[in-house]
This record gives C-alpha cells, sequence and structure tokens, in this order.
C-alpha cells in the first residue's frame, strides 16, 4: 500500500480497502481466508501486519509508527460488539479516518493528542450474518462507516466435507516469492500511476449508466454507491500492479475492478437488507429465517443461533406468539417453538 497512487487535484487515491467477508457462521470459512492474508503478509513484510484487537488510542500509535499496514480480524463480529460499547465508542470514527488516509490527531483524555501523518490503512475481516444484525447500529449504516466497506458474498453454498482435503503448499510457496519480489520492485521505485485515456472512457462510461440518487432514496444505498465509485480506482491499482507495475494503469485493470465493484454492490444490497433496521427487526427476522430453515427449534438452540440473550430473545418470539405466527410446545420436556403460519414474510 502506498507505493502506488493516483494523483487527483490536491489529493491522493490511495490502494487501500477495507474488504469484510460476509456469510453464515462456519460454513463459508471466512476466518480462514483471514488467516491466509495474515500468513501471507507475515511472510512478506511482516511489520505491516497490524493487531487483531486494539482499542482506538492503541491503533493510532501503531499507525504513528508504521503508517501502513493491515489489519486482519478474524471475528469482525466482536469488533462491533467492543465498538457498541460506551469504552469502544471511538473505533469506528477512527476506522473512518485511517481509511480516507488524511493526517489527523486521535485526542487523548490524559495526555496529549497522537499525531498520526499520512496514514495507509487496510482491513479484511470475516463477519457471519447472524453477528453482524446483532451488533451493526443504524449510525454504522448512516454516517457512512460500513459505506467504506467492500461486502464480499460467497456466489454458491459451500459443498460439504466430510474430511478437508489436503492442499498443497506449492501454490502459497509460488504466491510468496512474487509478493517478496514485487515488494522490492515496489520499494525500487515508488510513484502516482498514470491513466490511459481508454481506461478513463470505460470508467465513464461505466459511471454514467448507474442509476441516479431519485432511484435511490435510502442515503445508505446512495452513500456505498458513491464510495464503490471510488473504490473501483483503488481496486484499478491493485489489479494493474499485478499486471505490470510500471505502466499507466489500463483497460484491462479497469474493467477488471468494474466488474469486481459490481459484485460487491450486489453482495452489500443483500448484506443490507439482511442487517439493517432496528435491533429488534432484524432479531425478528433472524428468528423467522432460522425457524423456516429447521422448522422447529429449541428455546436454547434459539439463542445460539441468534446470537441473542434471553432478554432480547423473549419479547420477540413473545410478539411472534401473539400474532399467531409462531407457537410453543414441549418436546420431551423441552420447550420448544414451531412455526403456525408459513405465508408470512418479513
Amino acid at each position: 500500500m502506498k507505493r502506488r497512487w493516483i494523483a487527483r487535484g490536491a489529493g491522493t487515491i490511495k490502494p487501500n480497502i477495507f474488504m469484510l467477508l460476509t456469510a453464515n457462521s462456519s460454513r463459508q470459512r471466512k476466518s480462514t481466508c483471514v488467516k491466509l492474508a495474515s500468513k501471507t503478509l507475515r511472510e512478506i513484510e511482516s511489520r505491516r501486519l497490524g493487531p487483531d484487537d486494539f482499542s482506538a488510542e492503541a491503533l493510532a500509535k501503531h499507525m504513528k509508527k508504521y503508517r501502513r499496514i493491515l489489519l486482519p480480524i478474524e471475528e469482525f463480529g466482536d469488533y462491533l460488539a467492543t465498538a457498541s460499547r460506551s469504552y469502544g465508542q471511538k473505533l469506528n470514527t477512527t476506522l473512518c479516518k485511517l481509511y480516507d488516509g488524511g493526517s489527523f490527531n486521535q485526542i487523548r483524555t490524559t495526555r496529549g493528542p497522537i499525531r498520526v501523518k499520512d496514514p495507509c490503512l487496510g482491513l479484511i475481516g470475516g463477519v457471519a450474518f447472524g453477528m453482524l444484525e446483532k451488533y451493526a447500529n443504524r449510525s454504522d449504516w448512516d454516517t457512512g462507516f460500513f459505506a467504506r466497506m467492500i461486502f464480499v458474498t460467497p456466489d454458491t453454498p459451500r459443498a460439504r466435507l466430510e474430511v478437508e482435503p489436503v492442499q498443497s503448499t506449492t501454490k502459497w510457496d509460488i504466491v510468496v516469492s512474487n509478493g517478496t519480489a514485487l515488494r522490492a520492485e515496489l520499494e525500487a521505485r515508488e510513484r502516482a500511476y498514470d491513466i490511459t485515456k481508454e481506461a478513463i472512457a470505460i470508467y465513464g462510461a461505466w459511471v454514467h449508466q448507474q442509476p441516479d440518487e431519485k432511484s435511490m432514496p435510502d442515503p445508505s444505498l446512495v452513500a456505498q454507491r458513491e464510495r464503490l465509485n471510488n473504490a473501483a480506482w483503488k481496486i484499478a491499482m491493485l489489479y494493474q500492479t499485478d499486471i505490470d507495475p510500471q505502466a499507466e494503469i489500463g483497460v484491462i485493470a479497469v474493467e477488471r475492478a468494474i466488474q469486481f465493484v459490481n459484485r460487491a454492490w450486489s453482495g452489500f444490497q443483500f448484506v443490507y437488507g439482511q442487517s439493517a433496521g432496528t435491533p429488534t427487526g432484524r432479531l425478528v427476522k433472524r428468528v423467522w429465517r432460522r425457524l423456516t430453515e429447521i422448522k422447529e427449534m429449541s428455546r436454547r438452540d434459539m439463542l445460539r443461533v441468534t446470537h441473542s440473550a434471553l432478554d432480547e430473545l423473549y419479547p420477540v418470539v413473545q410478539l411472534l406468539q401473539t400474532t399467531g405466527v409462531i407457537g410453543l410446545k414441549n418436546v420431551g420436556g423441552v420447550p420448544t417453538y414451531y412455526i403456525i403460519d408459513p405465508m408470512v414474510d418479513f
């Protein structure tokens, strides 16, 4: 990061991205992907690997020292849980400032501010839908925090395997070798990327094909669309660096970036539809989705799969029982919920 950039007026576009791998719990190997990214970067340039657990002040101190790092957060739901508590309220604001890349002062209550100069922060995390629904505040969607994220969702369900296949290390060794060589090449000549006229034309035509704001009355959708338009250049830089880091950003890199962003836009709309809204509304959706999948579920299992506490779950199931959507019966001495009206759609 920051060994290549795009000059844009008085500012720059840096190739840092915040990426969230979002899927159901356990099935899609989100944490495995994050671990692989961490392992690879640790081999290529370990000092660029940031902490996976941090406070706003600790992260600012780390960025002041290293300036360019990647944060691997295997369980982003745990991060959201921390950020929602009083002692974690500065976390989201700090991440937004670091993503934007401008120098800033991290204010501390007892000592002087921490000056972070020209930071470049990337993030890769994994989060289950249940954790995102539970801990994402409405303000996270409205204030632009999640607009800075690229949501990656699986295209197809992961195949069930009795035993995980043995993976050869050859491909990973090649990635590490190529990455080490690329790092040396980029360090030898840090510079801004130029962009070919053809690539600019393709990007412009793509932007003009997008719907205007009037067709997207939700400000969270508008903010995400605008951020993704900017992220397309970040991703184009990464593709061009992979193709030829000494050349201009060309048509192939921009076309691949547009394809990636289009997929990310679809992923965001799906995640937003699943996870936004009030906490109670999100919990109603989670309860209903789990019951429609399993048909019957004990109270203990419902607490577990919806990632909720009893005082949160009880009012929701009471509401669903009162409206005649679900019922409660005794199965072998275990209180069990079941669906009464399967035609209801939440």
